[in-house]
């Protein structure tokens, strides 16, 4: 008997995408070694890639909580939270991740990418406000600034021409109001700034993007 026999079977296995086999390895590695943190992040691992979603929870959040510092964690537990439809909670596990991390910028920018994600289900206006006070706050340059904005226009312009939402003067997205001749004007702005930073096809199609979205006007 060896815990280390238990652990390299388990790797062997997810090594081989055979995630449910892994997950009772490294089940039996975290009663054998309950102190340790390394089994519960494996067993999270595992669990989630075999659709254990409770346990991988239950594994993220506790090793997450006992040691910040392990990251993956904090993004794990945010994957499976959103699986659950748990949009509110999986942006707050992301809060876990220490201002001081390597990986706090990409923690932000996730959250903001989940606020205004609807393949679960829209977002409401509060989301919309949330991801673009998010997004302002980032230091971000060109192309992944542009990128990140377009995202957020698009989605809360897809969300007012469907009926999802009503326009709302009080509600800024970006700086502009949440109405669709505002999210219109700034989402063929983000597009014509893409444009120009990328050249043949990749540029001629957000041109045709921006002239698609831009509002009817006199000019």
């Amino acid at each position: 008997w060896d815990w280390r026999v238990l652990w390299f079977l388990g790797r062997t296995k997810m090594a081989n995408n055979e995630a449910a086999a892994a997950q009772k390895h490294f089940d039996q590695v975290y009663f054998d070694l309950p102190g340790e943190l390394a089994p519960k992040l494996a067993l999270g691992l595992a669990a989630e890639l075999a659709g254990s979603l409770d346990v991988a929870i239950k594994m993220y959040d506790l090793v997450s909580r006992t040691d910040p510092g392990f990251v993956s964690a904090a993004f794990g537990l945010s994957r499976c939270l959103l699986a659950k439809g748990d949009r509110s909670g999986a942006v707050k596990a992301l809060d876990r991740v220490a201002q001081s991390s390597g990986l706090y910028l990409r923690s932000r920018i996730d959250a903001t990418r989940m606020l205004v994600r609807y393949d679960l289900q829209p977002p409401g206006s509060i989301d919309l406000a949330q991801a673009s006070a998010l997004a302002e706050s980032l230091a971000l340059d060109g192309m992944n600034r542009f990128r990140l904005s377009s995202q957020i226009l698009s989605a809360a312009l897809d969300l007012l021409t469907s009926g999802k939402l009503q326009p709302n003067e009080q509600v800024k997205i970006l700086g502009r109001p949440l109405k669709e001749v505002q999210l219109r004007f700034g989402l063929e702005e983000s597009f014509r700034s893409m444009a120009r930073l990328l050249t043949g096809d990749a540029r001629i199609d957000l041109v045709d993007r921006a002239n698609a979205v831009r509002p009817r006007t006199f000019v």
